[in-house]
């Protein structure tokens, strides 16, 4: 089987643009540790606690910029949604279901015939359609990242599930 160039140049973009995101968090983790031995011994305890939120929005931004990272090189590649594993695939899908219907102001697919004439109801299947075997766009993808503030295992496998990510494979 020939290997894809896209498939490297999208991988080594990932690593490289990771790495910039991985060494801005962990100089900052080492300058808040660099704060906490700096204070008075008195004030260390305070200090620490004070700085915990700190640690976590590391954490987050480190968590929420690796997977856009991720998806945003997926888009590199210029695949279509039909080439996507099926988890990505379905997170995407629905994610363009819920945007489509937000912006047509609607709740459930099926009011999108009460709400609008025909010919604006065909625009969207159309767009939907066309969605399927265009080569993925994603405008925002940090924004399809969910951290519920507080990075927890759960968040971690909830996002490798949705990407399609092997977690189990990764700690193996």
């Amino acid at each position: 089987a020939a290997v894809n160039p896209h498939t490297n140049r999208s991988a080594e973009e990932f690593l490289r643009t990771t790495d910039v995101v991985y060494e801005e968090c962990a100089n900052g983790l080492a300058t808040l540790d660099r704060i906490i031995v700096s204070v008075n011994s008195s004030l260390a305890d305070h200090t620490r606690s004070y700085l915990v939120p700190l640690v976590y929005a590391y954490w987050e931004r480190f968590f929420k910029m690796t997977f856009a990272e991720f998806l945003r090189c997926v888009t590199l590649r210029g695949v279509t949604a039909m080439q996507l594993n099926n988890n990505l695939g379905q997170f995407l899908l629905k994610v363009k279901i819920n945007d489509a219907l937000k912006n047509s102001r609607i709740g459930r697919i099926q009011e999108l015939a009460g709400k609008q004439i025909i010919e604006e109801a065909k625009q969207h299947y159309d767009s939907m359609h066309s969605w399927f075997s265009a080569p993925l766009q994603l405008l925002s993808p940090a924004n399809l990242v969910e951290t519920e503030s507080n990075v927890k295992y759960e968040v971690l496998d909830s996002n490798c599930k949705n990407f399609g990510i092997d977690i189990q494979g990764i700690k193996a």
